[in-house]
C-alpha cells in the first residue's frame, strides 16, 4: 500500500512538471472536470493471435491443428507475480468434429481446456488442439472456432481531494489570488476500473455545512467481459481517520454499494455517489487520500472460420 502511494505521488508530480502525458510510458491521462486521471494498461491477459495449420479449409477426416498464443502484458517493473489462467476452446461444432486433443504447456488439461496456467509479465504461451473433422462429411460446412482465456484481477484506485479553511478561501478570494486547484486520481492496471471522481469543485471548503462529493463507477474499458457482467464483492471507499465520509443521501451510512453483485449495464456500474469532509480541523490547507479496489473475473476472446470441404 505504501509503495502505491508513493508511485502515486510520483506520477502526480510528473504530470504538473510535464502536462498531459507521463514521457516513456503508454499511461493515458484522461480529464474528469477538474480532476486529472492517470490510468495503467487495461487488457491484461490477450489472445495474441489464433491460426489454424495446414489451411482453413480442410477435407472430411483431415486433421488441423489450432494454436493460440496467449499474452501477459503487464509491465515487469510493476507486477513481479504470474497470473493464473485457464484457456478453453468453448465452441468447437461438436457435430462436425469426430475428436478433439488439447496439448497444454503446463498445469492441467481436459477436453478442450487448459487450466492453472501460470503467466509471468510479458510472456507469451501457446496452446494447440488438433481436431479431426469426420469422414462423413457430404457438404461443405463452414464452423467458427472460439476461444477464451479466463483471470482474475484487481484493480485500485486512489484519488486525492483537497480541502481549506473557510478564512483561507476568503482571504485569497479578497486578495485576488487563485485558489482553485485541480483534483488528481491513480488507476492501477486492469480492463475494469473503478473510477473514484471528486465531483466538488476543489479546494472544498471546510465550513460546517459544506461536504465534498465523491462518485465511484466500475467500467469495462477491456476488450473482453466482466465474468456474468458483475462485481461479486461489494466495494467500500476507503479513506484516511482523518476523514469523515457518508452515502449522499438521507439517512447516510457506509459509502458501499447496497446490492451485490454489482450489475455492468451497457459496460458500467451505476454511480455511488457520498458525501466527505474533514473530521478535525483544517488550519490553511489539506489533501487527504481516497481508495477502492475491486476484483473480479475476466475473460478475453477470439475465433477464427474453418471450412470442411469434401
Amino acid at each position: 500500500m505504501r509503495g502505491f502511494l508513493l508511485l502515486s505521488a510520483v506520477l502526480i508530480a510528473i504530470i504538473l512538471v510535464s502536462g498531459c502525458t507521463i514521457p516513456g510510458t503508454d499511461i493515458e491521462i484522461p480529464w474528469f472536470g477538474g480532476q486529472q486521471t492517470v490510468e495503467y494498461k487495461d487488457d491484461i491477459i490477450i489472445i495474441k493471435a489464433l491460426d489454424v495449420t495446414p489451411g482453413k479449409e480442410v477435407k472430411p477426416g483431415q486433421a488441423l491443428t489450432l494454436y493460440a498464443d496467449i499474452q501477459n502484458l503487464e509491465e515487469p517493473r510493476f507486477g513481479g507475480e504470474g497470473i493464473e489462467v485457464t484457456v478453453e476452446l468453448y465452441d468447437h461444432c461438436t457435430t462436425l468434429f469426430s475428436n478433439v486433443d488439447v496439448k497444454c504447456p503446463e498445469g492441467s488439461g481436459s477436453g478442450a481446456k487448459c487450466e492453472n496456467i501460470e503467466m509471468r509479465p510479458q510472456e507469451i504461451t501457446s496452446i494447440e488442439w488438433v481436431l479431426t473433422p469426420k469422414t462423413d462429411i457430404k457438404l461443405k460446412t463452414p464452423c467458427t472456432l472460439k476461444v477464451k482465456v479466463t483471470y482474475h484481477y484487481e484493480t485500485r484506485v486512489v484519488t486525492h481531494i483537497t480541502f481549506i479553511a473557510e478564512n483561507e478561501l476568503n482571504s485569497r478570494v479578497r486578495r485576488g489570488e487563485p485558489w482553485r486547484t485541480t483534483g488528481s486520481s491513480v488507476i492501477g492496471y486492469g480492463p475494469a476500473k473503478p473510477y473514484l471522481v471528486v465531483e466538488s469543485q476543489q479546494p472544498v471548503s471546510d465550513s460546517e455545512n459544506v461536504w465534498g462529493y465523491v462518485s465511484l463507477t466500475i467500467k469495462n474499458v477491456g476488450y473482453g467481459y466482466v465474468k456474468n457482467s458483475q462485481i461479486e464483492k461489494n466495494i467500500e471507499i476507503e479513506h484516511e481517520n482523518f476523514l469523515d465520509m457518508e452515502l449522499a443521501k438521507e439517512g447516510g451510512g457506509t459509502c458501499k454499494f447496497e446490492k451485490t453483485p454489482i450489475k455492468l449495464i451497457n459496460k458500467q456500474s451505476s454511480p455511488l455517489l457520498c458525501r466527505v469532509k474533514p473530521s478535525g480541523v483544517v488550519e490553511i490547507e489539506q489533501t487527504y487520500d481516497m481508495e477502492a479496489n475491486i476484483e473480479y473475473d475476466y475473460e478475453f476472446r477470439k475465433s477464427v472460420r474453418v471450412t470442411v470441404t469434401p
